[in-house]
């Protein structure tokens, strides 16, 4: 079992393409997420993905993961803006995490995101520090829909890192409705266009795209240009999330499915829950056995 454990629903930015259902939650004290750390290990947790908000706002964030590493869960993952990286990396240096994924639209400010040269300057300082053979480092990027060569920017710089790059289609925007940059909403040759380039990029940098960038083109084919949906879901069985509250719920939509009828719920939002490797693996599988 996997957990994705939204951590906090504070952060110290305010990106118009957010989805946080849980930035107005309040958080469990330290103490509670012991326990729930406790409970989890008990149960045979093999994965937490700590996200948010911002994970590193917590004050007791590395109290909880090693904690979480003492209990024997060998997979502790974060996803985090960057921003503060420098402030905590005698902490995540030290730390057990076994993964971080870092927000970087491209490298240079955009309508999505700035403070684009501290946070480059953050990676540069973590990839410097961070043992790169127990902790892999992946940028990964929401794209702008209309400008999908400025991804090239961030999987360059990830190139030079020596680290991994993956992308997310955005699927919720503060200040747009979801159909300016909905990939379903756009026609097929349009859509078809940004799939081509997509591959045209996984080919030209296999060895710096992350298997996710790879996951997301052949599910993203599958889904908008032949409607071709997953059978079979994980949610409450391979993998839950946690509210930063310490709510349990099946997936982001549901807090427990009552069917496993994937008709009745699935969107292009669910793309990016997919992020494990084995996971992902699981579903592309069962996609290909439904084929065949």
């Amino acid at each position: 079992m996997e957990y994705i454990w939204n951590i906090t629903g504070r952060c110290n930015l305010s990106c118009e393409y957010c989805w946080d259902r849980f930035k107005l939650e309040n958080e469990m004290p330290t103490e509670a997420a012991l326990i729930l750390i406790d409970q989890l290990a008990t149960e045979g947790c093999e994965t937490i993905i700590f996200t948010g908000g911002e994970p590193l706002i917590r004050k007791d964030f590395f109290n909880i993961v090693s904690h979480a590493s003492q209990k024997g869960i060998k997979n502790l993952k974060i996803c985090t803006n960057g921003l503060l990286i420098k402030k905590r990396i005698h902490d995540l240096v030290d730390s057990a995490i076994t993964e971080i994924h870092i927000s970087l639209d491209d490298t240079i400010n955009t309508k999505f995101r700035n403070n684009i040269d501290i946070l480059k300057e953050n990676i540069r300082l973590l990839v410097e520090r961070v043992n790169l053979e127990s902790c892999k480092i992946v940028l990964v990027s929401v794209l702008d829909m209309e400008a999908i060569e400025r991804f090239e920017n961030v999987v360059e710089f990830a190139e030079s890192l020596g680290i991994k790059s993956s992308f997310q289609f955005p699927s919720l925007l503060k200040h747009r409705t979801l159909s300016e940059y909905a990939v379903s909403n756009y026609k097929e040759d349009k859509t078809r266009e940004i799939i081509e380039k997509l591959n045209k990029l996984y080919s030209k940098y296999t060895g710096t795209l992350d298997f996710f960038s790879k996951f997301y083109i052949d599910k993203s084919q599958k889904f908008y240009l032949e409607g071709i949906k997953p059978q079979l879901c994980g949610a409450g069985k391979q993998f839950k999330v946690i509210s930063p509250s310490g709510e349990l719920w099946d997936c982001y939509h549901k807090k427990q499915r009552k069917s496993d009828d994937i008709d009745s719920c699935f969107s292009e939002q669910c793309l990016i829950w997919t992020r494990s490797d084995n996971r992902a693996k699981r579903i592309i599988n069962l996609i290909n056995a439904k084929q065949g």
